[in-house]
């Protein structure tokens, strides 16, 4: 409940697109988290919620990107550019992932 108003807070007063997105967040991830412990279990939702901090900046990167390009330059090269934007993401989190688990393991 506290969600949805905080959300229609935000439509009212600022922007109806950051409601939308207040909105859709606990909507999104609770219920894959509620799924994944009723399905897999404890320790496997534990590993995705260790991994969703990174991979929702990889789709916020996406979405503001498809936000910022879909009007000047269609839907088909906005929808390229935030793929290739979340996917380079990825790529540098990954490796600087690695790189860090590395130091931390053998140091």
């Amino acid at each position: 409940g506290t969600v949805v108003l905080l959300a229609v807070i935000i439509a009212k007063y600022s922007n109806p697109y950051f409601g939308a997105i207040i909105a859709a967040f606990p909507a999104a991830y609770f219920s894959t988290l509620w799924i994944a412990t009723k399905s897999q279990g404890l320790e496997f939702t534990k590993a995705i919620v260790k991994a969703s901090i990174p991979a929702t900046f990889g789709t916020l990167l996406y979405y503001l990107v498809v936000y910022w390009t879909y009007a000047p330059y269609g839907i088909y090269i906005g929808t390229i550019a935030g793929y290739a934007i979340a996917v380079a993401y990825v790529a540098i989190a990954e490796k600087v992932g690695k790189r860090e688990l590395k130091r931390y393991l053998y140091n």
